[in-house]
């Protein structure tokens, strides 16, 4: 147990944040056009385009240590063909290195999509078949296919179970000593007369629970939608909604609640997100 004094306490300088919304919606350009001055940029790309960073800049390309997560992919070194995975155990390992340490010049830490990494692991569950109550495989007739290839429909203990290694997964992620962004897909969690619970949109995991879990975690939950353009079947500004508004959570921990609006508008010029980020942890500290 540690006992501290609110006199004492230290700000961390940090930023903590989700963002989520619909593909297609912008998530990876805002995530990484973070200002030149916080750094390197260590990126998870878990998402199956996210490696080709084709909606990164060219000037952050240059800044940028991609990871790309494989399950701890185990092949056969004669067919090459994969084996064994473990992407809970990999999602474990990501969340604990000390990227820090690796890359010192890095201050920036970003994982797209976090959704991802928990369909892959919920995949792999049910086909290891933890559970009792087991559901059909597809390929289970067919003897040439290799278990690691088969496909089985998820149970409610594979859900469960993920939901729980998430968590973990997020809470290890934000304490790494960086500017943490965590990306995901949006999900709706719908409404429940047994335990009271509304309807509500929020960041994806698998099941209907991210909505509800996963913004405990982080000290900003940003989610968003598209502008309209000048012109019919234009685009417009991103616009990051930073308030809770009826069925979507977001919001922003800051004592400078005064100076928090509903949204903020972002153009398309990567000077404009850099200078949102520059604002987002201006309102994270105690004074202005």
């Amino acid at each position: 147990m540690q006992i501290l004094e609110g006199k004492d306490a230290k700000q961390s300088g940090l930023i903590r944040c989700s963002i989520d919304a619909p593909g297609g919606h912008r998530k990876t350009s805002l995530a990484t056009r973070v200002p030149e001055e916080w750094g390197e940029i260590v990126y998870v790309a878990a998402d199956p385009t996210s490696p080709f960073l084709e909606s990164v800049t060219p000037e952050d390309r240059k800044r940028m240590h991609v990871i790309v997560p494989d399950g701890a992919a185990q092949r056969d070194p004669k067919t090459g063909q994969i084996i064994k995975t473990d992407w809970r155990k990999e999602g474990y390992e990501i969340a604990q290195t000390e990227w820090d340490k690796m890359y010192p010049k890095a201050g920036v830490f970003i994982w797209d999509t976090m959704t991802q990494t928990a369909e892959e692991m919920l995949r792999e569950n049910a086909r290891k078949n933890w559970f009792s109550e087991k559901g059909p495989v597809m390929g289970s007739n067919n003897p040439n296919i290799d278990p690691e290839q088969k496909y089985a429909l998820p149970q409610e203990g594979d859900y469960r179970m993920v939901q729980q290694a998430m968590l973990q997964i997020v809470e290890w992620t934000v304490r790494i000593p960086m500017h943490v962004i965590c990306l995901f897909q949006q999900a709706m969690s719908e409404s429940s007369a047994r335990t009271g619970e509304g309807l509500l949109f929020g960041p994806a995991t698998v099941g209907t629970r991210g909505p509800r879990q996963i913004p405990n975690k982080f000290g900003a939950v940003f989610y968003l939608t598209i502008d309209q353009g000048p012109k019919s079947g234009q685009s417009g500004d991103t616009v990051v909604h930073l308030i809770p508004e009826e069925y979507h959570v977001a919001g922003l921990k800051s004592v400078q609640l005064d100076k928090i609006p509903p949204v903020k508008k972002i153009g398309k010029s990567p000077d404009d997100a850099r200078n949102f980020w520059r604002w987002v942890l201006e309102m994270k500290q105690w004074t202005a």
